[in-house]
């Protein structure tokens, strides 16, 4: 790693907002600025590599910080529910009062089609793409190493659209006004390895594995593992899936319990990595060996989250979701696959069952009936909110040295559950990037796909007051008190709130969260009848659906 101290001051001359050719007025010089300081990985370290990278850190703290031109006062008569006194930030040339533009960095996207309902709900409330450049095929990809992201062209858009890795780097110096849609310190629980042990660290371990199966971290607590094995035989399903860090259900083995230390010392390479021993499998998680079957099919629960800020915390569960069945039928003997891999009927990622039947949480509420899907649902709000309240302490140990402006950043979850045959829901994963693709074989299928995740985009856009007058008005202020909140909530559409189910300590009674004062009161006035009424709203709507 090579530290580079930049200022900004060092740039001067025509030097605009979009570049380095005088987009801006040419006699502005850059706001003078304290050093900041990019590390950047180097790899063999030769001195073309550190040439390029200075280059292009020299590219992002221009395009980042060039003074743009000069406005005329504000309208002191205009105003609006995001409103303060202060004047709008820099518009870029051309933006009209109408529009707002927003940015989507479709190379790290999964498909170009993920975002296609999102493209439609941002331009159905005066949205202009201003890039990014289109997902390219994976031959061509390899080709062109360069690649063009959000943060790299900061005076282009008022939102952004990235997977994690790249909103952060924009994140990071977000300008006032704009959106993003990530927010700092939720890594802790869309990771892998750290949702397990974040929970554990919250929670401790007896409550985190009534949320998540028992998970153990590989190879640091091969010998924890190996010693719960010895004295809990009882508890052991004789079945353990292993998981390493690829997504879209790529990266996993389900082994037997008398395999499983040998499978788990398996080593593999990385390119760039040669000559380096790897440990596979990054994690051995307990396998749930009674699942509920839909028609002898295994299935998984898919719900949407938006946590629209952390100052104070709020999470809303949309009513709308997915179940996602399997493509073949469980079988608990057969547990490898034809291919090596994990057999068939024991997955139920969407993404390796893409043409497999679909439910509705309508369907699912229906073929279980009233009592078992009430206790189900009521489960899976209860472990989502243990799940969002045990990323507060890593959030505000992030946020204690990530400065980014007021109600700037957000962020949209995917949460995936297994149901067991006694109804109980088992987080296995939070997405932090959900593909939201309309995409079937069957038109039926994509109908009912589309009608389940076209309302959550519209009530997303909705409840974060995405619109031009967001973009071109007063700047955001820093919430102060919970006056906010009943636009909020009014706004929500089908997103659930769920702050009445954040815990004030750990079930145990010897670990606290620490929260911000807004967040108690905030706790206060769920206890409101303003409040309770979205509530009731809620829960009787999805009584009327069943």
């Amino acid at each position: 790693r090579l530290a580079l101290p930049l200022h900004a001051r060092m740039f001067n001359g025509d030097l605009g907002t979009d570049g380095l050719q005088g987009a801006g007025t040419s006699s502005s010089p850059l706001h003078s600025l304290s050093p900041i300081t990019y590390r950047c990985q180097l790899g063999t370290g030769k001195a073309c590599r550190r040439r390029a990278a200075r280059h292009m850190l020299c590219r992002l703290v221009v395009r980042a910080w060039a003074v743009p031109p000069a406005m005329p006062p504000p309208d002191p008569s205009s105003s609006d529910d995001f409103g303060s006194s202060e004047p709008p930030h820099w518009p870029a040339a051309g933006r009209g009062k109408q529009t707002f533009r927003f940015w989507i960095d479709y190379q790290v996207l999964s498909s170009p089609l993920s975002t296609r309902l999102l493209e439609r709900a941002l331009k159905a409330v005066g949205g202009v793409c201003t890039g990014g450049p289109p997902k390219l095929d994976p031959i061509t990809s390899a080709v062109q190493k360069h690649k063009d992201y959000g943060y790299m062209h900061m005076g282009e858009w008022d939102f952004l659209w990235s997977i994690t890795a790249k909103a952060m780097l924009a994140a990071e110096i977000l300008r006032p006004g704009q959106m993003v849609g990530c927010l700092p310190g939720f890594l802790s629980i869309t990771r892998k390895t750290s949702l397990v042990s974040n929970l554990r660290l919250v929670y401790g371990s007896k409550e985190a594995f009534t949320i998540v199966p028992r998970t153990f971290k590989l190879p640091d607590e091969m010998d924890d593992w190996a010693e719960w094995l010895e004295q809990h035989p009882q508890e052991d399903t004789g079945l353990w899936m292993l998981k390493n860090n690829k997504q879209r259900g790529e990266g996993l083995r389900l082994v037997h319990t008398r395999d499983a230390s040998k499978a788990c010392f398996e080593t593999t390479t990385r390119p760039g990595m040669e000559g380096m021993t790897l440990y596979r499998w990054y994690l051995a998680q307990q396998y749930i060996t009674r699942p509920l079957l839909l028609g002898g099919l295994k299935f998984g629960v898919r719900l949407w989250v938006l946590v629209p800020g952390v100052r104070p915390l709020r999470a809303y569960v949309h009513q709308r979701g997915l179940a996602l069945l399997s493509s073949h039928r469980y079988d608990e003997t057969q547990v490898v696959g034809q291919d090596g891999g994990v057999a068939a009927g024991h997955i139920t990622n969407y993404a390796q069952n893409e043409n497999s039947d679909v439910w509705s949480l309508q369907q699912l509420a229906s073929h279980l009936g009233p009592p078992r899907w009430q206790k189900l649902w009521g489960a899976m709000i209860r472990s989502t909110a243990m799940l969002f309240a045990a990323a507060l302490p890593r959030v505000n140990e992030v946020l204690s040295y990530t400065a980014v402006p007021p109600q700037s950043c957000f962020q949209f979850f995917g949460l995936d559950y297994l149901v067991d045959s006694d109804c109980k829901p088992w987080l296995l994963e939070a997405n932090a990037t959900p593909s939201m693709k309309v995409e079937h074989a069957r038109s039926d299928m994509r109908k009912l796909i589309h009608d389940q995740k076209w309302p959550v985009m519209q009530d997303m856009v909705a409840m974060l007051g995405i619109c031009p007058e967001r973009f071109n008005g007063p700047l955001p202020k820093e919430h102060r008190d919970l006056s906010f909140m009943a636009g909020e909530l009014s706004r929500r559409g089908g997103f659930s709130p769920i702050m009445h189910h954040f815990p004030t300590e750990t079930p145990d009674g010897l670990r606290t969260i620490t929260w911000h004062p807004l967040d108690h009161e905030l706790r206060a006035y769920t206890k409101g009848s303003q409040y309770q009424a979205h509530v009731l709203d809620q829960t009787m709507g999805q009584r009327a659906r069943t």
